[in-house]
């Protein structure tokens, strides 16, 4: 199965200049383009929502203080709110977009741990490629019988895109090695 990603939602996240794929300085989109979030106030409440969204299972540890390297462009979001019941960075509480007393000395960095939920593999970047997800301490394969752009939109939301356009069947992407751990989705 293929999954395509449309132009990238407010409030899409990732991990730049970490040493892996599960840590490093936060950024998030607006308007289309990538900025980052002031460490104002970060919080691990506020890391376990943001790695949830990046599709790990919880935050290990907030590094304050542009641990991870300074960023560019603009801070975009200051005095993150979140509470255990959100799912996304931009819902939670904030000043507003680019609303912020900061300067990049101040990039909030994160430390996720190593167990993703669910990601994509294979794709050309990372907004397309199979979908592998964790289950029971073991990553496996969704099969794609029934697979369609509905399961498709699911998957990019969790994993903070924007809007599903694409999905495709019949391993356009390398093939998958190991269990299904999912199928008829």
């Amino acid at each position: 199965m293929f999954v395509y990603i449309g132009p990238l939602m407010d409030g899409a996240l990732r991990l730049v200049d970490g040493t892996a794929p599960y840590n490093g300085r936060l950024e998030v989109s607006y308007k289309g383009r990538f900025g980052t979030i002031c460490d104002d106030g970060f919080d691990t409440t506020d890391g376990n929502v943001a790695c949830h969204q990046l599709g790990f299972t919880r935050v290990t540890r907030v590094r304050q203080g542009a641990y991870y390297g300074e960023g560019t462009g603009d801070v975009l979001l200051d005095n993150i709110g979140c509470t255990s019941n959100d799912v996304h960075i931009a819902n939670c509480s904030h000043r507003g977009w680019g609303i912020e007393d900061c300067h990049h000395g101040e990039d909030v960095g994160l430390e996720c741990n190593r167990e993703l939920n669910i990601h994509l593999n294979g794709g050309r970047t990372p907004f397309e490629g199979r979908v592998v997800v964790y289950q029971g301490g073991y990553w496996g394969d969704v099969c794609d019988r029934n697979w369609d752009l509905n399961d498709a939109k699911v998957v990019c939301n969790q994993l903070g895109f924007g809007n599903a356009i694409r999905a495709t069947r019949g391993g356009v992407f390398s093939p998958g090695s190991g269990t299904l751990m999912m199928s008829n989705v």
